[in-house]
């Protein structure tokens, strides 16, 4: 299955690793506010299965990377 990215549309490979959609409503209105995307119509569409790309982070906000995850420092927010 591919992974897409909520915010680029592209599809996650090679370079572009996945990062998790946070859990908490209040720091995912905060990403997405950031990212300049409608926190009110998406806000309920966003599921586990939303990921934005690493490329959408600064390398210093990465701590670390696999296949299935971006480990990211707790304060880390998307450009």
């Amino acid at each position: 299955m591919e992974v897409t990215c909520l915010c680029c549309k592209k599809v996650l490979k090679d370079k572009a690793y996945p990062v998790k959609i946070p859990d908490n409503n209040y720091i995912r209105q905060h990403w997405l506010a950031v990212m300049k995307m409608d926190v009110k119509k998406n806000i309920n569409k966003i599921d586990k299965q939303n990921y934005l790309c690493s490329t959408h982070f600064d390398e210093e906000d990465i701590l670390g990377k696999t296949l299935n995850e971006t480990i990211l420092h707790y304060e880390a927010l998307p450009k």
